[in-house]
């Protein structure tokens, strides 16, 4: 009975370690099964808090107001390019009635001031032109698209007095300190010319003239 009860202890301690030991390997997968589970959890809510961050920003940049300097560098920005297109292609901007070709010597300062070009000077001039002569002129007049509208050359020279307010007043201006034979170009813009109104059906409003001028004699001389 002694050695019955021990084995039947001995059994049953045997049994109660079986037990334990099914027990604890449970546990230990249990854990291993718990942890891996607060370890997907983690990550999700680390994704959530990522997003959520995201879309705060997302957020905060549309409601975030648009400042100055942004503006500036924006509107700089379409003036480069829109300065850049002009350049590398003129004809992007077109001016309507811009002429195709300029004649020679014509100068875009000519529609806000006057141009002389001396073209021929005598080496001896013993008299320059002044306000209250009488010059004998032959000219030839044009439009910068090259059209020409006058000329003196068909008809004979043009006599006037110098600074009478008789001709436009481009040529009161441009004809002054001119020597017997000498020769000029003249650039005439529209307010020293005809301005706005222009002239005989021939010469626009506005119209920037050029004349090819020459000082035949002092009207006047003896």
């Amino acid at each position: 009975m002694a050695r019955g009860a021990s084995g039947s202890g001995g059994g049953g301690a045997s049994k109660g370690q079986g037990k334990m030991s099914v027990k604890s390997g449970q546990s230990s997968a249990y854990r291993r099964d718990m942890g891996k589970s607060e370890h997907h959890m983690g990550k999700a809510e680390r994704q959530a808090a990522k997003l959520a961050r995201d879309r705060r920003r997302t957020k905060d940049a549309k409601n975030k107001p648009v400042s100055p300097m942004t503006v500036f560098a924006v509107f700089f920005v379409g003036v480069i390019a829109i300065l850049a297109l002009v350049l590398s292609d003129p004809s992007s901007l077109k001016a309507g009635d811009t002429p195709t070709q300029m004649p020679r010597n014509w100068d875009p300062t000519a529609k806000s001031q006057l141009k002389i070009e001396k073209e021929h000077v005598p080496e001896q001039c013993p008299r320059k032109s002044k306000t209250g002569d009488k010059l004998s002129m032959h000219y030839r007049g044009s439009l910068l698209t090259g059209t020409e509208f006058d000329s003196s050359h068909e008809r004979g020279p043009f006599t006037f007095e110098l600074g009478g307010g008789n001709v436009i007043r481009g040529w009161d201006e441009g004809l002054k300190d001119m020597c017997v034979g000498e020769k000029r170009t003249l650039t005439i813009p529209p307010h020293m010319g005809y301005g706005e109104r222009g002239a005989g059906g021939v010469i626009p409003p506005g119209a920037t003239l050029l004349f090819d001028v020459e000082l035949v004699a002092f009207a006047d001389s003896s």
